[in-house]
């Protein structure tokens, strides 16, 4: 049951990474010695700018996930110290 709990989160986290197209080409390039000129950089700037904002939440439906995981770690540490307890108990 782990493993397909497991399993699911990792496909639910990687499907939504590859789905997106996260390669970024700029117009500009420049070379080591290169003057480049304010308007050559402004472009490059934009078309980052553009690429960046036209993926769609990259992120929520990752955090909201890893957030969901994080409040269930308070009450599986807390049944996992009364097992171990009752544990301890039994070997000693």
């Amino acid at each position: 049951m782990t493993r397909v709990i497991l399993a699911t989160f990792f496909l639910a986290f990687t499907s939504n990474a590859i789905s997106q197209d996260l390669s970024i080409t700029v117009t500009n390039t420049f070379v080591d010695g290169q003057t480049a000129s304010a308007a050559e950089v402004n472009q490059n700037f934009t078309d980052l700018a553009t690429k960046v904002n036209a993926i769609a939440n990259p992120y929520t439906i990752t955090l909201v996930s890893f957030t969901l995981i994080s409040f269930s770690a308070i009450p599986l540490f807390f049944f996992a110290g009364r097992r171990f307890s009752q544990d301890r108990q039994v070997l000693l």
